[in-house]
């Protein structure tokens, strides 16, 4: 929230008050309008086997708009869930691992370590382009974000079966062999979805961003 509060520093206490509660409320009606689009999305899909835009959805959340809302959205996400659907504890334990403290933290790493993290939407100087943006770099921000997202599928597998194996008392090599093919294909599924989809996302999601001034991304928090 610093992002929306920084520009409010020199108001008058009244002002500054009221900014920050605006600043609060835009907060919250924003996680909600997140969190129903990755709600909804995981429903959309519910009936392809291990093809989701949970990943996708969650990536770009981070990258864009910062690893805190990226975070709580995952949470909210990870409750709703928990409601909508035949309670699991152990897929409970896993999707409260996995979503919030190891896709998320993920994303905003993976994209903070291989750029400046500029918004491509307003690159050079306010242009609207990213035209100036090597098409080189471009591909490898993809690529980096596919491998991300292929290898974090890849420790979901992990994380729950991981977490059935401890609950259920299941030996952890026979219960994760059987699903090794659902697997294979939510890893793969999510390569191709983030590397396609994930740098359009991000322009858009920039787009909005500046225009409903959730602005800067400073620090880890933001």
């Amino acid at each position: 929230m610093k992002d929306d509060l920084t520009q409010d520093a020199a108001l008058p206490d009244p002002d500054r008050a009221k900014a920050r509660a605006v600043s609060a409320s835009k907060n919250v009606a924003l996680i909600a309008v997140l969190s129903a689009m990755v709600v909804g999305g995981k429903y959309a899909l519910q009936w392809i086997p291990n093809v989701e835009v949970v990943t996708i959805l969650l990536m770009t959340f981070t990258f864009a708009l910062g690893l805190w809302r990226g975070i709580v959205t995952a949470v909210v996400f990870c409750l709703m869930d928990m409601l909508l659907y035949p309670f699991s504890f152990a897929v409970t334990v896993a999707y409260f691992i996995y979503w919030p403290f190891i896709l998320c933290p993920a994303a905003w790493l993976v994209n903070a370590v291989g750029s400046k993290r500029k918004n491509p939407a307003v690159a050079d100087g306010g242009a609207g382009k990213s035209a100036a943006e090597p098409i080189a770099k471009q591909v490898r921000s993809a690529i980096a974000n596919a491998f991300a997202a292929a290898g974090c599928s890849f420790l979901f597998g992990i994380v729950t079966t991981l977490s059935y194996s401890i609950i259920a008392g299941a030996p952890f090599i026979a219960s994760y062999v059987p699903g090794v093919l659902f697997f294979a294909l939510h890893i793969v599924s999510n390569f191709l979805i983030v590397l396609f989809a994930f740098k359009p996302l991000s322009k858009l999601l920039f787009k909005l961003k500046t225009l409903y001034r959730f602005v800067g991304l400073s620090n880890v928090w933001q």
